[in-house]
C-alpha cells in the first residue's frame, strides 16, 4: 500500500511541475510559435494534437448519437476511402511542411474524422474492412512519424542556438529543463523522507 502511494505521489509531483508544458510536444520558442496554442495563460498544447484530438471527440459523439440514421444513408467504407487516401497522400512529411498553418490544421481536423470514421467503422459497420483499415493507418504512422523526427531534427539543427554540447539547454527548452529539475528534486526529497536507507546514502541525496 506504501509502495503505490509513493508511486501516485510520484506521478503527482512529475504532473504538478511539467502540466505546462507536458502537451505541447514542441519546442517553446519562436521558431515553433505557431505550432502551439496556450490556454489559461500558462498551458501549451500541440496546436495539431489539439485539432486532431478535438475533431475526432466531436465527430464520434456525432456518429454514435445517430448510428441508426447515418449508417441507413451512407456508404461508410467509400466514405472513409475517399476522405483517407487524399489525406495520407496530402500528409506526407516532405509534402505536409510546405503547407501554411491554417492548411495543416486543416488536415490535423479531417485525421481526426477519419480516425473517429474508422472507429465507428470497426465497431457498428464492417468488422475486416475496419481491421484492415487500422493496420494499413498505424503502418502509416509509424513510417511518418520515423520521417518526420528527422526533419524535426534537421530543423534545429539549423538554428543559431542549436550546439552539439548537451549540457546547452537552448530558448525552446528552458522551461521544460526547469519543470523537469524541480520535478527532480521534489521526487529526491520525497523518496529520502519516505524510505528507509542507509545515511551515507540520504546525506549523498541532500546534497
Amino acid at each position: 500500500m506504501k509502495s503505490q502511494f509513493r508511486i501516485l505521489w510520484l506521478k503527482w509531483l512529475k504532473l504538478k511541475n511539467t502540466y505546462h508544458f507536458y502537451w505541447a510536444h514542441k519546442p517553446l520558442c519562436h521558431q515553433y510559435h505557431g505550432e502551439t496554442i496556450k490556454i489559461f495563460s500558462k498551458i501549451h498544447l500541440c496546436r495539431s494534437c489539439t485539432v486532431l484530438w478535438g475533431c475526432l471527440i466531436i465527430t464520434s459523439l456525432i456518429l454514435f448519437w445517430g448510428n441508426q440514421r447515418l449508417s441507413t444513408y451512407l456508404h461508410w467504407e467509400l466514405v472513409f476511402c475517399s476522405i483517407s487516401i487524399p489525406l495520407v497522400l496530402a500528409s506526407q512529411p516532405k509534402i505536409y511542411k510546405k503547407w501554411p498553418r491554417w492548411g495543416r490544421d486543416i488536415l490535423r481536423g479531417l485525421a481526426g474524422i477519419v480516425g473517429a470514421m474508422l472507429i465507428w467503422i470497426l465497431i457498428s459497420i464492417n468488422t475486416t474492412f475496419g481491421l484492415v483499415a487500422t493496420t494499413l493507418s498505424i503502418a502509416f504512422w509509424v513510417f511518418y512519424y520515423s520521417q518526420r523526427k528527422v526533419q524535426k531534427l534537421s530543423a534545429c539543427q539549423k538554428c543559431s542556438e542549436y550546439q552539439k554540447d548537451s549540457s546547452h539547454v537552448c530558448s525552446g527548452y528552458k522551461i521544460q529543463h526547469q519543470g523537469l529539475l524541480n520535478f527532480e528534486s521534489e521526487a529526491s526529497e520525497f523518496i529520502t523522507h519516505t524510505t528507509t536507507m542507509p545515511n551515507c546514502l540520504k546525506n549523498r541525496l541532500n546534497r
